[in-house]
């Protein structure tokens, strides 16, 4: 299985809104069962989510998200922005296919940073 960073953002988009020990593990939109929990179970290991995994061998039962967690929630604020986040990802998989987490996450805050302090540059010279 390759991640798939469109399902990460996805499942921590909802586990935000999520209300304690409430499942996420179901099927949605385009993606199935198998491979939601397959990447809630990365995103537990990677220390994104706190959460129950229970699994049986290679076979994942059931997934119970308990909370964010603070790293999570650092993530979170670096996927929020759709635009951003659809040219960053959309970069990275025309030129390199493949990124970790942290360059990911590094690339969406530089992008974030590069937004910002147009903005800012917008505002002052308006005044």
């Amino acid at each position: 299985m390759q991640r798939d960073w469109d399902l990460i953002r996805a499942l921590m988009l909802r586990a935000e809104n999520l209300e304690t020990d409430k499942k996420l593990d179901e099927a949605f939109d385009r993606w199935d069962e198998k491979t939601v929990k397959e990447h809630l179970r990365l995103m537990y290991e990677k220390g994104l989510i706190d959460a129950v995994v229970s699994a049986y061998g290679n076979t994942i039962g059931r997934v119970v998200v308990n909370r964010v967690t603070w790293e999570g929630h650092d993530f979170l604020a670096a996927i929020k922005n759709e635009t951003i986040w659809k040219q960053v990802t959309g970069h990275v998989k025309k030129t390199v296919g493949e990124v970790t987490i942290d360059v990911l996450k590094s690339l969406l805050q530089d992008a974030m940073k590069l937004a910002v302090t147009a903005s800012v540059a917008v505002a002052a010279a308006a005044r």
